[in-house]
């Protein structure tokens, strides 16, 4: 299949056309620049995760649980709001959405009622009136039920509904022992969802108790779901180094009574505060931080493109990941198995201990080789043996790796969230058991994109195609395939770099590039590509599968692609000299290159985030490699 792309190039050949070695020299050299100068004085890059305008309206609206925020944040929200309001009333869902959402436009009119505007301002007005068009807040409510968007809680908490509304979940049930009921089912986000949701029934949908033993009773509810909620805080004051996971678990702990001078609570908030970011517009709050994750892929392009291992950015980069390594235990509920390594993963942000994750694991892994390729310490040889053994414990018995839970239920092949799936039925039993045996969409079943960048980082450490790991992971690739020779991806919008990821993993344990199954990927890839010469992708394929691989051009999912087939094609073609010259004729003039309007994956198909630091590391990552290729005379 791939003979026909293929195009003799001449070793080191200054090739007559835009990808010629000194011009890939010179974008290499001002890339790597512009990348090194994003690095932090503690050896990390991070960057801005922009939900949209829901973000600075969830966060006005917790911090008004607690009594706050100040004047002069109130303001400086309320203007950030009322700048992304649009002609129409609405507000946009995520960046880059097309057009406004009835959820998004009562939660942002409910952060601009907390931050002090009065409901007759004319914006609140026109927001009302879009919501009304739309089936009002009873429609944005009911959302609960219908598919588990979470929209009504922030509008209860900031008083726009009553809760009339929330599910059944009896308060009782914070007194489950948990612990015991888990063991093959749960993810700890469905606990944190249940406790929430009993304390916000007690406080809004349940009558005050009465007597002695009725009060005493909903106190010990109250505790309990304080005690459990707060296992899961990191020594930050964050939940899993996420604002939305944070926000969420403080509404429920404002539900319970605790007020903002609790230690715990205010460790919360100042983390919150941490990630505050002032724009033009106004004031809003990042989604998450993205240290570990950025700081792998930005060392791994600087490291391709040249720079020695011992170079000062490298060695700062390396200190900080063998820094961020998770050595406090995972809790038991995300690891069951018997005997297992609970330490020496990685999280995506160093500090979210409670979380550690395959894929942040895998890439940490293969960067944490490639820099200390030839010269490694004894240091990285015991952070890269802890970190495989974590993952080899991680592995689920069919073969596949997920995020953060060690063997949950599996996902059937292919894609997920194609159709809505109910919250819960009007009974306790059944709520009960929705949250004890939730279906794959709310659960953390292993994922392929997850699997293959495990691959990458395990090949990069040694592990190859006969061990039994390798060969229990590649069977649940090849079951998980699409029939388009895609791989689907929870984490990155969506088939397209979740493919490129899966193939180099692949290509890092050394499986042979000529099964069909590889091929039918790499097929996928090629035909895939733009006229342009890039590649790009809608976050429209998650609900249409027949958009996949499909959209406008983009340099990081252009670099994804590039960087996956020159790791599987044993000769450079047409599709990666055409991939290389869109890189090269657009990269900006400061060295870096645009996200231009790529999405990262909150939670499918209709919750997504900005996040840029992939735009400026792997585009330089694939013309590294492409350079290196071009050089060998591949």
């Amino acid at each position: 299949m791939t003979d026909a792309l293929v195009v003799e190039l001449r070793p080191g050949a200054e090739i007559d056309n835009p990808t010629g070695l000194s011009r890939l020299t010179s974008a290499i050299a001002r890339g790597a620049q512009a990348l090194k100068r994003e690095q932090r004085a503690d050896g990390s890059w991070d960057d801005h995760t922009d939900l949209g305008p829901s973000a600075a309206a969830m966060h006005f609206i917790v911090e008004s649980a607690f009594g706050g925020p100040s004047a002069s944040d109130q303001t400086a929200g309320a203007s950030y709001l009322l700048a992304a309001q649009q002609p129409d009333g609405s507000f946009l869902p995520f960046p880059f959405a097309t057009a406004g959402t009835p959820a998004a436009t009562a939660l942002c009119r409910a952060g601009l009622l907390v931050s002090g505007l009065p409901a007759s301002h004319p914006a609140l007005v026109k927001a009302q009136s879009f919501i009304d068009q739309h089936g009002g807040h009873a429609a944005v409510t009911g959302a609960l039920r219908a598919r588990g968007d979470l929209t009504g809680l922030f509008l209860l908490s900031a008083g726009v509904v009553d809760g009339s509304f929330l599910p059944p979940v009896p308060p009782e049930l914070a007194l489950t022992p948990f612990d015991r009921l888990i063991d093959r089912k749960l993810h700890y986000g469905n606990i944190v969802m249940a406790l929430v949701m009993c304390a916000l029934v007690a406080k809004y949908a349940r009558a005050a108790p009465t007597g002695f033993l009725g009060r005493t009773a909903r106190a010990a509810e109250m505790q309990r779901i304080q005690y459990t909620l707060f296992q899961w805080q990191n020594d930050a004051g964050d939940w899993n180094g996420q604002s939305n996971y944070t926000w969420l678990i403080l509404l429920g702990l404002a539900a319970t009574g605790l007020p903002r001078s609790d230690p715990r609570i205010a460790r919360a908030l100042s983390w919150l505060q941490g990630k505050r970011r002032v724009t033009p517009d106004g004031l809003t709050y990042d989604a998450m931080g993205t240290d570990v994750w950025s700081t792998a892929f930005s060392a791994l392009a600087l490291h391709a493109a040249g720079e020695s291992h011992d170079d000062e950015t490298l060695s700062a980069a390396r200190r900080y990941l063998l820094g961020a390594q998770c050595r406090r235990p995972m809790p038991v509920v995300n690891q069951r198995k018997p005997g297992a390594v609970r330490t020496g993963g990685w999280g995506f942000q160093r500090g979210n201990e409670t979380m550690p994750d395959s894929d942040d694991t895998g890439i940490v892994l293969a960067t944490l080789s490639a820099l200390s390729e030839g010269h490694g310490t004894r240091e990285v040889f015991s952070a890269t043996e802890a970190g495989m053994a974590w993952l080899r414990d991680m592995q689920n018995p069919g073969g596949g790796f997920a995020s953060y839970v060690w063997n949950l239920p599996s996902k059937r092949p292919g894609p997920m969230y194609l159709t809505d799936i109910p919250f819960t039925p009007d009974d306790p039993g059944r709520v009960l058991s929705f949250f004890l045996n939730p279906p794959a969409e709310f659960s953390d079943p292993a994922l392929e994109g997850v699997t293959g960048r495990v691959l990458w980082g395990l090949g990069a450490c040694g592990v190859r195609r006969d061990d039994p790991l390798v060969c229990r992971a590649i069977q649940f690739l090849r079951e998980q395939q699409c029939g388009n020779g895609a791989w689907w991806g929870r984490w990155m919008t969506c088939y397209l770099v979740e493919t490129a990821t899966t193939l180099i993993g692949l290509a890092a344990v050394g499986e042979d590039m000529r099964t069909a199954y590889v091929e039918n990927a790499i097929r996928f890839l090629c035909q895939s590509q733009n006229a342009d010469g890039g590649f790009g992708e809608s976050h429209l394929a998650y609900s249409d599968p027949n958009r996949a691989g499909q959209g406008p051009s983009t340099p990081p999912v252009t670099g994804f692609v590039l960087a996956g087939l020159l790791a599987v094609r044993a000769q450079i073609g047409e599709p990666e000299q055409r991939a290389a010259n869109y890189l090269l004729e657009n990269q900006l003039p400061s060295g870096t290159w645009s996200n231009a309007g790529w999405l990262h994956t909150m939670i499918p198909p209709d919750s997504f985030y900005v996040y840029e630091l992939p735009a400026k590391a792997l585009p330089l990552y694939a013309l590294s490699r492409y350079r290196a290729r071009l050089s060998n005379g591949a």
